[in-house]
């Protein structure tokens, strides 16, 4: 179909692929595993780094930023694999164990 002209009425639409969201292209499961706690810490940080600021109090300034920089370093936190993965991975290891003493 030539890109100038309009499709005809009652012609199919071509499908459009959606673009991937741009702020997590590229981002691994381990960068991305504490994600929403990283975001909780920096609305915390902000929220105390403001309060600091409108009281004029440098301490509440100093935890702000370290609040902020705790949540910076989450970000390479190595991702830690749920629990509830780690008891099923036993419990089929254990059915194959089983399985092979009654067979043999």
């Amino acid at each position: 179909m030539p890109r100038g002209r309009a499709p005809l009425p009652g012609a199919p639409q071509p499908l459009r692929r959606p673009a991937p969201p741009v702020l997590f292209h590229g981002r691994t499961g381990s960068s991305a595993s504490h994600l929403e706690w990283r975001i909780r810490l920096f609305g915390a940080g902000a929220i105390i780094g403001m309060v600091g600021i409108l009281y004029d109090a440098r301490w509440m300034i100093w935890v702000s930023i370290g609040v902020l920089v705790l949540g910076f370093m989450l970000r390479y936190q190595g991702g830690v694999r749920p629990m509830e993965e780690d008891d099923d991975e036993e419990e089929d290891h254990g059915d194959m164990e089983e399985e092979e003493t009654e067979g043999a």
